[in-house]
């Protein structure tokens, strides 16, 4: 399957995004969309659910999204190459900058971020997957942590080490990390994004230190607005997020790569919930949907009822060695 850039010649269909409004696509090189297997289970047995769009950016494509019947794990197949991801991001994206988060008071912090309650513990060494511009390296840097980023993108390294943050452009497994183990493990808003999910946490759980902790975060597949928005749920985040998780399969995925589960907790995106019904009123022009994107009290009480009956649009785990 190809991806096509639109020429300019081109009668072009207008797409519908957070970053956009309604717009022609953003044009992106020709890109050959590959057919992968489940990244949970390894089966090839998939029910189609919808091709979806690039709601939050408008870069041009259908990305079909499906759900393995072998372990409910909801993924893109056929999916962009991992080796061609960065077609699809800005050059300003808001994670790859230096100054996004850079000086934000501790207290403007969410107190059920887990991520940034852990003190140092052990030999205090970090190491966080994804780290982008490295905003979350450096306020732990500050709290006593010794750390060292991740990350596929290069412009994301060449801001960590602007601002004199240890980092290393790559994947795990791909980045040689040697004998090097860590107290603290983070994929914040990763998981979702890692082609071969098994094979990074296997390798983490290799260079955790015997008391470590892994945190990880992932949008919620099962969600209030993910339900109820359907392909138009900004948080499948099309094509980067290349699997969709639930608190079920992601709790799997932790536990067959030698992870303990110690706590799930879910999250309040009132973001999440007011763009997802913005882009399906756009998309739809429902009257119901455009009220609900005008009304941040409605898309922010049904942030916090996703909470109340653990279907919000963001889980947190926190897991141990096995």
């Amino acid at each position: 399957m190809m991806h096509e850039p639109h020429g300019k010649s081109q009668t072009v269909t207008p797409i519908v995004s957070v970053a956009r409004g309604i717009a022609p696509p953003r044009p992106v090189p020709p890109i050959e969309l590959e057919h992968t297997d489940c990244p949970l289970c390894d089966a090839d047995d998939v029910e189609p659910l919808f091709d979806g769009s690039d709601y939050n950016f408008g870069f041009a494509g259908q990305f079909p999204v499906v759900r393995c019947r072998r372990c409910d794990l909801v993924y893109n197949n056929p999916r962009v190459p991992p080796t061609q991801i960065e077609h699809f991001f800005d050059s300003d994206y808001a994670a790859h900058r230096h100054d996004r988060g850079r000086s934000r008071p501790a207290r403007s912090r969410r107190a059920s971020d887990a991520s940034e309650r852990v003190a140092p513990f052990g030999r205090a060494r970090l190491l966080d997957v994804g780290c982008g511009g490295g905003n979350y390296l450096e306020r732990m840097r500050a709290a006593g942590w010794d750390v060292f980023g991740v990350d596929p993108v290069a412009r994301a390294i060449d801001v960590c080490h602007s601002r004199g943050l240890p980092a290393q452009r790559g994947t795990i497994p791909g980045v040689d990390l040697a004998d090097r183990r860590f107290e603290l493990i983070t994929l914040l808003g990763v998981v979702g994004t890692l082609p071969r999910p098994c094979d990074t946490l296997e390798t983490l759980r290799r260079h955790a230190a015997p008391d470590a902790r892994l945190i990880a975060t992932a949008f919620n597949a099962n969600g209030l607005m993910a339900r109820w928005a359907g392909p138009y749920w900004v948080g499948y985040d099309l094509p980067r997020e290349c699997c969709h998780y639930t608190p079920r399969t992601l709790t799997r995925l932790l536990e067959q790569t030698g992870w303990r589960v110690e706590r799930l907790t879910f999250r309040r995106r009132p973001t999440i919930a007011r763009r997802s019904a913005r882009v399906r009123a756009l998309a739809t022009a429902s009257i119901c949907w455009r009220l609900a994107a005008s009304q941040r009290w409605l898309t922010s009480l049904i942030s916090t009822a996703g909470v109340r009956l653990r279907s919000a649009d963001e889980i947190c785990v926190v897991a141990r060695p096995a």
